[in-house]
Formats: structure tokens, C-alpha cells, sequence
């Protein structure tokens, strides 16, 4: 249930140097793990918390695994 593209290192510098990149979310489909954990359309994922965990949220397959372990929860 979520699209994503990547955002370059240099758009999301303004809110850390550190940050290598994120991703700029296109769509959510309702109902799904996505809209569940409030994430919307035109938000920008540079990291998603699960629990006491931290993931950085570079490539798309990042946030499906993300999203994979929330459920597990």
C-alpha cells in the first residue's frame, strides 16, 4: 500500500547533513500498513520508528521491510 520515490542527500540536508537521502511518497492506499502508521501523500521518509527501533528510509524496499516489522509487533 504505499508508492515512493527517492529524494537526493542534497533536498533533505536542510533538516540534517547527516541524512543520506529519503523518500517522497507518492500514494497510500486506504486501509493498508501505511495509512495505519499515518503516513500520507507528500510526506517525506528520511526514517521510520518501530518500537525502541530506528530505520533509515533510503529505497523503497526499506520502507516495505519497515512497515513488515510493525505488524509483527
Amino acid at each position: 500500500g504505499v508508492q515512493v520515490v527517492a529524494v537526493p542527500a542534497e533536498y533533505v540536508a536542510a533538516a540534517s547533513p547527516r541524512l543520506r537521502g529519503g523518500l517522497y511518497v507518492k500514494d497510500v492506499a486506504a486501509g493498508s500498513v501505511a495509512a495505519r502508521a499515518e503516513i500520507a501523500r507528500g510526506d517525506i521518509l528520511i526514517g521510520l520508528n518501530v518500537g525502541e527501533h530506528h530505520w533509515e528510509t533510503i529505497r523503497p524496499e526499506n520502507v516495505l521491510f519497515v512497515l513488515q516489522q510493525s505488524e509483527q509487533l
